[in-house]
């Protein structure tokens, strides 16, 4: 198998093997690898990850607005003390 083909195989959603199977559940389509497909099918219980939807993608002027205008104020306001930068920078943070 050439470099390229094994780039496009994704790993098993379960043990992280290559797979190129695709097991159809009642929660989630997840790739696994024959061996996991041969567990799940025998009853064993495996453990997985499902597929995760990508987050959006905004232009770093929008996604970090409101950590901007939080430094800015901290500067503004002349604070200096670690202890109250850190946490409203995280916070901002959490809300943008």
């Amino acid at each position: 198998m050439s470099i390229t083909a094994q780039e496009k195989i994704e790993p098993c959603s379960s043990c992280g093997r290559p797979a190129a199977d695709l097991l159809a559940t009642e929660v989630d389509n997840v790739i696994l690898c024959e061996n996991c497909i041969s567990r799940v099918r025998s009853g064993q219980e495996i453990s997985y990850w499902g597929p995760s939807e990508p987050e959006p993608t905004w232009p770093p002027e929008e996604r970090f607005s409101d950590l901007r205008k939080a430094a800015q104020i901290l500067l503004r306001e002349g604070v200096t003390e670690e202890d109250r930068i850190y946490p409203t920078l995280a916070f901002a943070n959490e809300l943008g």
